[in-house]
């Protein structure tokens, strides 16, 4: 018998059973003794049905705690979130701090390099003014020597016609090599000298090294004796002393400072 059939003939034996047990009751008992063959009793059923309860009961009781440790530990993570991004919060907080005040120091340094600038503008113009005098004093001392030394030419030579000493006193140069402010020459007599505006003890050195120089590098530009000539507007320190000592003529514009000594050396 397929499946179908069996569903139809145990529908039809359900449908005739209330009539057939009304008519046959002891067929109750066979039937009773049939389904406790193939089906557990009652007290079985109601036992499973127990079972079945409490294991639903110990179920639900499992999900519940299930959910409520689920929830503990979901707010435990919330909780640990929330204090993560208030740390964080925090942090960046004290990071944007931070950066505020290292804008501000950068600020300040810009400031700082602005007023250094001006400062730099500023020391720029006042260089480019003391060029501009320096420049100008240049000029005129370049005057003042020029000045002088055409100065100290024209009195040596009138002291020297005083003197009867028929010498024209000029300029020597060897280029990179030495520079004379005063200098003539006779058969018998040379005169070297140097001048200055303002004259100290130092101008008797330079004599001297001129003097050894030219001896070195134009020998025949001394012959015979030697008159050492320093000319000058002011002497300084032990100027005159010392020349006295080394037997240098000092001139002035207005006066023979020291006497006229012919180096015989």
């Amino acid at each position: 018998m397929c499946q179908s059939e069996a569903a139809v003939t145990a529908r039809e034996v359900v449908s005739v059973l209330p009539r057939i047990l009304m008519e046959e009751p002891a067929l109750k008992y066979e039937i009773y003794a049939i389904l406790e063959e193939h089906f557990p009793p009652k007290e079985e059923f109601n036992r499973i049905l127990e079972e079945i309860e409490k294991s639903r009961i110990e179920t639900n009781k499992r999900f519940a705690e299930a959910r409520e440790e689920s929830n503990r530990r979901f707010e435990a993570i919330d909780k640990r979130f929330a204090e993560a991004r208030e740390e964080s919060n925090r942090r960046f907080e004290a990071i944007d701090k931070r950066f505020e005040a290292v804008d501000r120091r950068f600020e300040a340094v810009d400031r700082r390099f602005e007023a250094v600038d001006r400062r730099f503008d500023a020391a720029d113009k006042r260089f480019d003014k003391i060029e501009a005098t320096l420049g100008t004093v240049q000029k005129t001392v370049e005057k003042l020597t020029l000045d002088i030394e055409e100065e100290a030419r024209e009195v040596g030579n009138y002291k020297l016609r005083e003197k009867n000493i028929d010498i024209e006193l000029d300029r020597f140069e060897i280029p990179q090599v030495i520079e004379i402010d005063i200098y003539g020459c006779n058969d018998e007599l040379c005169v070297i000298g140097e001048c200055s505006v303002r004259a100290g003890v130092s101008i008797l050195d330079k004599l001297e090294r001129d003097m050894k120089k030219l001896k070195e590098s134009a020998p025949e530009k001394i012959k015979g004796k030697v008159i050492k000539l320093i000319y000058t507007s002011l002497p300084v320190g032990d100027l005159i002393e010392e020349a006295k000592k080394k037997n240098v003529w000092v001139l002035r514009r207005e006066k023979e400072v020291t006497d006229l000594v012919i180096d015989t050396t």
